[in-house]
């Protein structure tokens, strides 16, 4: 009985639905995570500017603050990542000229 629901899939040549999402995901990964930062950047520098003036201070502003410090320097390092490897270069691609030594070690 239990070999009656793999053979289901050993036959098929169609994909399943989670390679079909997969797929499809990292096609657009690329693009809207780097929009996302381009975005959150700017904005994650506007909030620590307005949590850090005197009148702001208090504990739970202090915690907002340091969760958008650690947001910036989550995004700034993730840009040119994300650049290179996503949308400069297919993300399937495994070339030498995508996977140099700088960009692995980058990685």
């Amino acid at each position: 009985m239990a070999n009656n629901v793999t053979e289901g899939y050993a036959g098929d040549v169609t994909q399943n639905p989670v390679e079909t999402f997969g797929e499809w995901f990292t096609s657009i990964h690329g693009y809207s995570s780097l929009i996302v930062c381009l975005f959150g950047i700017p904005k994650n520098i506007r909030n620590i500017t307005v949590l850090t003036r005197k009148d702001m201070q208090n504990p739970l502003n202090a915690l907002l603050c340091w969760l958008a410090v650690a947001d910036f320097l989550k995004m700034m390092p993730y840009v040119p990542f994300v650049i290179h490897f996503d949308c400069a270069f297919d993300p399937s691609d495994s070339s030498p000229e995508k996977l140099t030594l700088s960009w692995v070690m980058y990685m």
